[in-house]
């Protein structure tokens, strides 16, 4: 989001609606939603669980605007979308995470998917060669070179380790980072460094 602001594509102060192709109000009330809003977790979105799925191949698209609409689907229940009105404090959601991913895909002018924009603008510039974001923890969509490297988890019954299927964040992407650790603190110190390491620059400071 910060580098599509830098680039000028976007403003933090923009509505979201000016970037969405579906519409979202806080029917709650406060100010009208902006991107500042969805980073400071300051949209009015209740805390929201992190949904899994088996095989979440749906398009970002239509994952984020489903999840919008979840409190009219019949036996959707759980967690209330929205808990405050705009603005009135922070509250940590998912969902919020999850828009602005849209946002990126919807307004970089590359017009890439997401996770080929994160690909290209911070983990090739940071070397970091054995990390996705991939829309989906599958065979389908995580590079062969790293697929077989993935761990795999078990659940124990008696002395019997079973694996585990596989399971996808719904809420992509505010989850589903596919990393080494060597790799995932590449990034953290870019971040703790102001957005740059050694001779490369991803963000300004």
């Amino acid at each position: 989001i910060m580098q599509l602001v830098e680039r000028g594509a976007i403003r933090l102060e923009d509505p979201i609606n000016k970037s969405l192709p579906f519409k979202v109000e806080n029917p709650l009330g406060g100010p009208e939603i902006t991107i500042f809003h969805l980073l400071t977790h300051t949209s009015g979105l209740g805390g929201d669980s992190a949904s899994s799925v088996f095989g979440n191949n749906r398009p970002l698209e239509e994952t984020v605007r489903s999840n919008f609409s979840r409190d009219e689907q019949p036996g959707m229940g759980g967690v209330p979308t929205w808990a405050v009105p705009t603005g009135d404090r922070g509250i940590y959601s998912n969902l919020a995470i999850a828009t602005l991913g849209l946002i990126v895909q919807l307004t970089n002018p590359e017009e890439l998917s997401f996770s080929d924009y994160v690909e290209q603008n911070i983990m090739i510039p940071l070397g970091m060669t054995s990390t996705q974001y991939p829309p989906a923890q599958s065979k389908e969509h995580v590079r062969p070179e790293i697929w077989e490297r993935m761990s795999t988890g078990y659940n124990p019954i008696g002395n019997v380790w079973i694996p585990t299927p596989l399971v996808d964040f719904e809420e992509f992407p505010a989850g589903g980072f596919v990393s080494i650790p060597r790799e995932h603190l590449r990034f953290i110190m870019t971040m703790m460094n102001g957005g740059s390491l050694g001779d490369t620059r991803i963000l300004e400071k």
